[in-house]
């Protein structure tokens, strides 16, 4: 079993946020890490001398990813990336490789049409493939809680037609 998570941190640079991060690779025995809204264009190894990463820098203040993996484990290759996600093929302990696609989209659904457009190219029958992180967009009104009313609309639909088309799962 691979222990992977992903995190709005809203600013990795925070003490807390890297305190509270090494605690939570030692209790869960992390081995993946997506952290979204990082707020940083650039990162350090700051939570072990094992672990690999690349970065999507934020623009400015917002945005931002950072994917971490312990290297003796894993082979990472980077798929393509954007401001808003970033898709690796990850091989862990040289077995099949799987797709990773890290996802932090605009809360402008036509600029979100560009996620869903990159990322198809990468998905396909013959290899997993997990896609995590903040879509900006939910399908039904158990996803939400407070604020406006849940409302079904053109984005919601294309957004669910995506998921459709590419037989994946909401977990």
């Amino acid at each position: 079993m691979i222990n992977m998570l992903s995190w709005n941190c809203r600013g990795a640079r925070k003490p807390a946020t890297r305190r509270y991060l090494k605690a939570l690779v030692f209790s869960h025995s992390l081995i993946v890490i997506c952290l979204l809204e990082t707020r940083v264009s650039s990162f350090s190894r700051r939570i072990g001398r094992h672990w690999d990463y690349t970065v999507v820098p934020s623009q400015g203040k917002s945005g931002g990813i950072i994917l971490l993996w312990l290297s003796q484990f894993f082979s990472v290759t980077i798929l393509t990336f954007h401001k808003q996600f970033l898709v690796v093929n990850i091989s862990y302990l040289n077995k099949e490789p799987w797709v990773l696609a890290a996802i932090y989209a605009h809360k402008d659904y036509l600029k979100r049409r560009q996620i869903w457009e990159n990322i198809s190219v990468h998905l396909n029958d013959t290899i997993p493939a997990i896609l995590t992180g903040g879509f900006n967009c939910i399908l039904s009104q158990a996803d939400k809680k407070g604020g406006k009313h849940f409302t079904e609309s053109l984005p919601i639909h294309e957004f669910a037609s995506w998921i459709t088309s590419h037989d994946l799962h909401d977990l």
